[in-house]
């Protein structure tokens, strides 16, 4: 492998008999600019090095509640505005609806650039979800409600659009047996805690969440649906969580947690074609933690190829990979010091499922072999910077990793050499 990235791979043939396929090591790295109007897409070689690839106009959403809501989203802002000012006036003040009638909030301009966005592994096509909201003060809580509608998109860097499906903030919440409860509030009723492209980039898994009021508090109902982007049909595979693609994106995999009659939650794993068929249950030993029972992801990986995917032991305090061939766990290890669910962002298992890469909300990172649970702390850090990571991600060679800043600076960490660089953005 050069500095650059670029691998000679063996493609086929004996040894004897075969070519060398010059292959490029890097990671797509996408940078909001123009207050959302434009995306620019890098791309990212271990040496640190980002070069311009192409760059996503956005085009601006314009709009008002009465042109572009629906019915259902109209009735709850009429709902909010009759109610707020006799049960918690204090909260309107300052904000755009201190005394303001409905007929004036429905001709309030919305945001043209509200957004969330979601590369394609190839890094040409982007899932675009555009929100047209407005956010609702509460009377029992400190987070505005979000309150509108929101519309999934397909775009790519020619700018050609397809529209996937639309959704509103309080439309009905599908009917449900596994039940999350509520953790950290949030602005969303309806929102996707996660959105994942098939490897083959032919479908997008959409991990649904609905909140609903349950027992005096806030509870979740998770469901997933499946965009297929060559015939543009949209499978309901019903309640899942926790999903994984395999097969190159023929096949998915997803949790469900289910209840019985006495209220005892358990999990359970299954495996299905994109379309929801070919549906089967995969057997899971008792002991370890698969999914969680509350809003807040266990934030634990699938490994490449979703043959493996990482889970829980003893309480939380040990981690440990769950093999879905042969329904076997890989040695058992205890969490490393730093790594608590509330420190945590992201673990890998690299190096063929040898080593754990951990990363911590503040830019601490930890390496850990998988068999012993031996681990040290890099002394590369980003804690000292005052910026926090947002996303860090491993280049294919599970040498280099990508980490992303919140001031949309990033930097390429050699865990072998426990090294860090700074991406230098080429244009």
């Amino acid at each position: 492998t050069l500095a650059n990235g670029t691998s000679g791979w063996a493609a086929e043939g004996s040894a004897t008999d075969y070519y060398l396929e010059p292959v490029v090591v890097g990671r797509h790295l996408y940078q909001k600019r123009d207050n959302g109007a434009a995306i620019d897409h890098y791309f990212v070689t271990p040496d640190g090095l980002a070069q311009l690839q192409n760059t996503f106009t956005i085009p601006p959403l314009n709009g008002t509640p009465q042109s572009v809501w629906q019915q259902v989203e109209i009735d709850y802002l009429a709902s909010a505005i009759e109610t707020i000012p006799t049960n918690c006036p204090e909260k309107l003040a300052g904000t755009a609806f201190e005394n303001v009638t409905l007929e004036q909030a429905l001709q309030i301009n919305l945001a043209p650039y509200d957004y969330d966005f979601y590369p394609s592994p190839d890094g040409e096509k982007l899932a675009l979800v555009r929100h047209q909201h407005l956010r609702i003060p509460r009377c029992d809580n400190v987070v505005p409600e979000r309150t509108g509608v929101s519309t999934v998109v397909v775009i790519d860097a020619s700018g050609a659009t397809t529209e996937l499906f639309p959704f509103p903030q309080h439309g009905t919440v599908p009917e449900a047996g596994d039940v999350y409860r509520g953790g950290e509030p949030s602005p969303f009723s309806v929102y996707f805690e996660d959105v994942s492209w098939s490897p083959n980039g032919s479908y997008i898994a959409f991990s649904t969440a609905y909140r609903y009021a349950c027992n005096r508090q806030d509870c979740y109902r998770l469901y997933l649906y499946v965009a297929n982007l060559d015939t543009g049909q949209l499978y309901v595979l019903g309640e899942a969580r926790r999903i994984g693609w395999t097969n190159g994106g023929d096949g998915i995999n997803f949790f469900r947690l289910l209840s019985d009659d006495a209220g005892n939650q358990a999990p359970h794993l299954y495996t299905a074609r994109p379309d929801g068929s070919a549906r089967q249950e995969i057997w899971l030993p008792g002991g370890a933690t698969y999914v969680s029972d509350v809003k807040e992801l266990l934030n634990l990986p699938w490994t490449d190829g979703g043959t493996r995917v990482m889970v829980l032991n003893a309480g939380g305090g040990e981690v440990m990979l769950f093999n879905l061939e042969d329904r076997a766990f890989t040695p058992v290890v205890a969490l490393p010091d730093l790594m608590l669910p509330e420190n945590r962002l992201a673990v890998y298992a690299l190096k063929g499922d040898k080593v754990y890469l951990w990363a911590t909300i503040r830019g601490e990172f930890v390496r850990q072999n998988a068999r012993t649970g031996d681990w040290f702390e890099l002394e590369s850090e980003l804690a000292t910077t005052g910026i926090a990571p947002v996303a860090v991600r491993p280049f294919d060679d599970d040498v280099h990793m990508l980490i992303e800043m919140k001031d949309g600076s990033a930097y390429v960490l050699n865990i072998d050499t426990d090294e860090l660089v700074p991406v230098v953005f080429a244009q």
